[in-house]
């Protein structure tokens, strides 16, 4: 069951709910669900934590008291038990959660099983990444973080000899999603705790991270990375440095949208005498969309090659001039997709020079009428 229900609920003499052999699977560990009643003052409301343990086991039977003193129902699932949580392996929680968690209360193996962690609202005085908290999801595949007010991605902050027991426990993740993480300028750095989890990191996806430049810092844990996703980070100026660019040579899907400070993709680190050469060799799809003041991909004087690049959308991207200022090679690419529909490809910098001063002309449409 992922919901209770979603609209309107009466329940003007209801005083207790059994739930019976609930198969729990993906569940927020701590759900407020707010439900109107139109003729009635009652409240749901779960047992408190020390009275569990008094009740049948969670997995055969839940228990909602009736409490007659507000305006709203509430339900409160609790599904800190040995019976239920190792059922989970999806489950999102908050700051009150992890604290409530972190207390020591409970077995640090309890919850192995978890698969996918979401952390929402993590608004606290710490604005710290409770990394030592992440040790008890040992099989965790995807995180995902929305709203949350870390400002970095830091290491541990205990002794060292428990900040490295510490990392060496951490899991290693698949997936991590990063939504509204409004203070963070930038990823994690190498000797971070983030960089041992995110050593094998498939997918990555950053959005309305609003003071977030640059994922330069983070870009020692991309060797492994196939998609990138970013959008919405309004102060990001460039997703990454010419000498880091080689580190996603796994990279197979690349989108960024809605970054309207970004003025091009690969900034040059004036490295172009020693690293002269930039190869995407798996990227099969590039889209680069709503990019307001994107001037190209790259300005350095790199030479490009996408061998492997046969689908490109560049919509809504009026500054941009040029592909890139160097020699570039797409092989497999025949054509391009854009706001005003698809165009044949022989050349990529060409189209882009094309689209370019098509758009200081008004676009027409067909009327059908004249035809």
């Amino acid at each position: 069951m992922n919901n209770f229900y979603q609209g309107v609920l009466s329940a003007s003499k209801l005083h207790k709910v059994q739930v019976a052999k609930t198969d729990f699977k993906d569940v927020g560990l701590v759900t407020w669900m707010p439900l109107w009643s139109n003729d009635t003052k009652n409240r749901l409301s779960a047992p408190p934590f020390d009275a569990l343990e008094t009740m049948k086991p969670i997995a055969e039977t839940f228990l909602l008291l009736c409490n007659s003193k507000t305006s709203q129902i509430y339900l409160h699932f609790l599904l800190l038990t040995s019976q239920i949580i190792p059922q989970l392996e999806h489950i999102s929680l908050t700051a009150d959660d992890i604290a409530m968690i972190t207390d020591g209360q409970f077995a640090i193996d309890l919850f192995s099983h978890i698969k996918v962690l979401q952390i929402t609202e993590y608004i606290k005085d710490s604005v710290v990444v409770p990394f030592h908290f992440f040790r008890r999801f040992s099989n965790l595949q995807k995180l995902k973080m929305v709203g949350c007010n870390f400002k970095e991605f830091s290491p541990y902050e205990g002794d060292v000899g428990e900040e490295r027991d510490v990392v060496t426990m951490l899991p290693r993740i698949k997936k991590l999603t990063l939504q509204g993480v409004d203070n963070m300028e930038h990823l994690w750095k190498q000797d971070s705790p983030f960089h041992h989890i995110c050593a094998n990191l498939e997918t990555l996806k950053v959005s309305e991270c609003v003071s977030v430049i640059s994922l330069s810092c983070a870009s020692s844990s991309f060797q492994n990375l196939t998609t990138l996703d970013v959008w919405n980070c309004k102060e990001m100026v460039e997703l990454i440095t010419s000498s880091k660019a080689q580190c996603l040579e796994q990279l197979v899907t690349l989108k960024i949208g809605g970054c309207e400070m970004m003025r091009e993709v690969i900034a040059s680190d004036g490295d172009e005498a020693t690293h002269h050469e930039i190869i995407f060799k798996e990227l099969k799809y590039l889209e680069l969309y709503d990019l307001q003041n994107l001037k190209s991909f790259c300005s350095g004087n790199y030479t490009l090659k996408f061998p492997s690049l046969d689908e490109v959308d560049v919509s809504f991207c009026p500054a941009m001039e040029i592909f890139c200022n160097g020699a570039l090679s797409t092989p497999k690419l025949q054509e391009v997709e854009t706001e005003r529909g698809v165009r044949r490809c022989w050349d990529l910098n060409a189209t882009i020079e094309q689209l370019n001063k098509e758009e200081c002309e008004p676009f027409e449409e067909t009327d059908e009428d004249s035809l």
